[in-house]
């Protein structure tokens, strides 16, 4: 679990410094840890990254899925902000 927490913090930092290499590697990270824990908390916070990414690449399509997939894993993790840090699936759901 602290694996992954480093993991995610390496990818914000990485992608607010326009490092996108150092990003995508955190994300692989990111991708590795949550499977073997098995937490939904991990795996929601994994697709809102998925979801950044995509968005600053602007993959849309790419960037809404991840947000849906972040939202299911939000809402199963017991998150009350996961529709609001899941910007495309909570305009999509409530528009």
């Amino acid at each position: 679990v602290l694996e992954f927490h480093a993991a995610f913090v390496a990818y914000l930092t990485a992608s607010e410094q326009g490092d996108l290499p150092g990003a995508d590697d955190a994300l692989r990270r990111c991708d590795e840890d949550p499977g073997d824990v098995g937490q939904p908390l991990l795996r929601w916070r994994t697709a809102y990254l998925h979801e950044h990414r995509a968005f600053i690449d602007g993959r849309l399509e790419d960037a809404e899925r991840s947000a849906l997939e972040a939202l299911r894993f939000g809402e199963i993790a017991g998150q009350p902000d996961a529709p609001g840090s899941c910007r495309a699936a909570a305009r999509r759901r409530w528009s």
